[in-house]
């Protein structure tokens, strides 16, 4: 069977070529009116994401400094490994490394491809025996955010659709309401002036009574 033609398909089931723009104009808007609202949506939510590794990153760095620190100040090596093998325990945490004052390095998990979060964070010796802090290293702790962003692509398309629907349904609703008190009408009265016999209405109005008589004294 051959498929109709969107114009001819209106035609046939009724829809005047009038209403059938106007119902593509406010699928069009519903659309882009969704496609924005997902977007800004999606970005706070994003931003929202990595403040939030950011965060985890900074409380974990905190737990282990101090520890990692005195180990190094003793050089306690395999004690500085095991700390950074802890910090794999926490999921959003990839890859660490520590980097001590005399150049030596400790690595633990792997480094993620893509888009990452890294910060590194001082290790200092602070005894109240020192008169000054002992620069004894960094931690630099890195996070992959290409997991966040797989999350909140796929929350997006069903986002995406389920404010289309909304919105569609809201609008498609509006022009029913316009239809049925407004539109209607006026198609009646557009209808109706277009079968009236302009030539008839051009010419000038006669009176169906007959001539006044003259005036009699």
């Amino acid at each position: 069977m051959r498929a109709l033609p969107p114009i001819r398909l209106f035609r046939r089931i009724g829809v005047r070529p009038l209403a059938a723009r106007l119902l593509v104009y406010v699928l069009l808007f519903s659309l882009i009116l969704s496609l924005a609202a997902t977007g800004v949506q999606m970005i706070g939510e994003f931003e929202r994401r990595t403040e939030e590794l950011r965060s985890t990153q900074e409380r974990a760095a905190e737990l282990v400094a101090g520890s990692m620190s005195n180990n190094l100040w003793l050089m306690n090596y395999s004690e500085v490994a095991n700390s950074l093998d802890d910090m794999r325990a926490i999921p959003v945490i990839q890859h660490a490394r520590v980097i001590t004052a005399a150049g030596e390095e400790f690595n633990t998990g792997t480094y993620p491809d893509g888009r990452v979060i890294s910060q590194s964070f001082p290790l200092v010796f602070n005894r109240a025996s020192f008169n000054n802090p002992e620069a004894m290293g960094t931690l630099t702790v890195t996070s992959s955010v290409e997991t966040v962003y797989n999350e909140l692509m796929d929350r997006a398309l069903l986002t995406l659709l389920f404010q289309s629907m909304i919105v569609m349904l809201g609008t498609l609703g509006l022009l029913v309401i316009v239809r049925l008190t407004l539109s209607r009408h006026l198609e009646s009265i557009a209808d109706y002036a277009a079968r009236l016999n302009l030539d008839a209405l051009i010419e000038p109005l006669s009176s169906a009574a007959s001539p006044q008589s003259g005036v009699t004294n």
